[in-house]
């Protein structure tokens, strides 16, 4: 276990540090937004991430990732060739979600008309210069410049964003400000990296992984079902029952994401490295008691302390209307230590490109997850969604555990599917 710790203990100051000073941002930042927007606006534009989420599926994003492998391997006009890729998929996409925008405003729905133009323009001038330089930076093993910029955008995004609310009393100058100036950051820093690694001339060259396109390709029914499942419940509560409600559910929805991406990081710490060797390796060194009971103390240890700090903030800070947070918070935090477990095998899976098996994951897993939450989320509203989530996360534990550490469970059951195999062309 101590070798363990040293080995990764510096890497993983550094792709923690932007996640904390995210929640130490979030934490501050929260009370002054929700004190200064509307509620019902503020929920509307929950809802709109979600609504970006979901039409981000069609730019194929595992395209992103799966160029990580070529690069980590020294063909960095992979960078390039992936950039390219996705951007032909995402100028449609934006200028759909623009004419959907001009339609809502046509019905009359001004607010939520405006938000989804001003996602729609994100989407293809600002995410993809974002998307690509942080993934080049986590194949490179560059965490400390990683760390950097995610901080600064980070900082001038939210501190800006929160006195841009705090002054106009404006959802559309809070968002605004909020992905311009993201955007504008990163194709700064996009550029800066196409210069300083010489990535267009290695891209000529023809240094390239090109089984990333296939394989993003490949995925996007995948990524469709599991963003769909992710949506679900902003796509039911703010129509069904309230974009106030929906304000309340997306803040406990927001602290969690925050805390599990100080999990999520173990993704951007280990790919390289797993990448790197052979799958059975891998696995054997997963195995072993040493590691599984650093994975478990890490677990319980950020979900208690993750209750306990949620429940003391929102007591002391929120107004009362998001008091329910603390209970929605507690409920999905029960699956923080699945959540870690399923980063760690999917990681595995992900940095040998072996899709079938993500697939298998995905597919199952997410097609659970939306029955229980349209179901429970009917029987208890709010509540069921949340317990509906938490449960989905460990049957995926369980999911990923029979296709990576032992897949005899299994074998001959999923892995002959003619359905599957003619879908994703193995």
């Amino acid at each position: 276990m101590n070798s363990l710790i040293k080995r990764y203990f510096t890497d993983s100051v550094f792709l923690n540090l932007p996640s904390v000073v995210t929640f130490v941002l979030v934490l501050v930042t929260l009370p002054i937004v929700l004190k200064s927007l509307p509620v019902a606006d503020y929920g509307k534009w929950q809802f709109v991430t979600a609504i970006q989420a979901w039409m981000l599926v069609f730019s194929a994003g595992h395209i992103t990732m799966g160029s990580k492998r070529g690069i980590a391997r020294g063909q960095t006009g992979t960078f390039i060739f992936a950039f390219l890729a996705r951007w032909k998929f995402l100028i449609p996409i934006g200028l759909f979600v623009i004419a959907g925008g001009a339609t809502l405003y046509y019905l009359h729905h001004v607010v939520l008309a405006v938000l989804t133009v001003i996602m729609g323009l994100y989407l293809f001038w600002g995410y993809p210069f974002q998307s690509t330089f942080f993934e080049f930076l986590i194949a490179k093993k560059r965490f400390k410049t990683w760390a950097l910029w995610q901080v600064v955008i980070s900082l001038v995004a939210m501190i800006g964003s929160t006195l841009t609310a705090y002054y106009t009393k404006n959802v559309f100058c809070f968002v605004g400000f909020q992905l311009g100036s993201s955007g504008l950051i990163s194709l700064f820093l996009w550029s800066w990296l196409v210069k300083k690694y010489h990535l267009l001339a290695s891209y000529k060259k023809g240094e390239i992984d090109r089984n990333c396109l296939s394989y993003g390709i490949k995925l996007i029914p995948i990524d469709l079902i599991a963003v769909t499942a992710g949506s679900l419940s902003h796509f039911l509560i703010g129509p069904l029952m309230g974009f106030a409600s929906l304000a309340v559910f997306s803040i406990a929805s927001k602290l969690r994401n925050k805390v599990a991406t100080v999990l999520k990081s173990t993704r951007a710490l280990l790919y390289a490295d797993f990448a790197k060797k052979q799958s059975k390796d891998v696995v054997k060194k997963l195995t072993q008691r040493s590691t599984v009971l650093l994975v478990a103390m890490l677990s319980i240890v950020i979900t208690v302390g993750a209750i306990a700090s949620v429940w003391l903030y929102v007591s002391l800070f929120l107004p009362k209307q998001f008091q329910p947070v603390i209970l929605y918070f507690s409920i999905l935090a029960l699956a923080l230590p699945g959540v870690l477990l399923t980063i760690i095998m999917h990681t595995l899976l992900e940095s040998h490109l072996r899709n079938k098996e993500i697939a298998i994951a995905g597919i199952f897993s997410n097609i659970l997850r939306i029955l229980l939450i349209l179901v429970l989320g009917y029987l208890w509203h709010i509540i069921g969604i949340c317990v509906a989530l938490v449960l989905t996360t460990w049957v995926a534990v369980g999911i990923y555990y029979a296709l990576t550490i032992n897949k005899d469970i299994l074998k001959g059951i999923l892995y002959k599917h003619s359905l599957l195999d003619k879908w994703l062309g193995i």
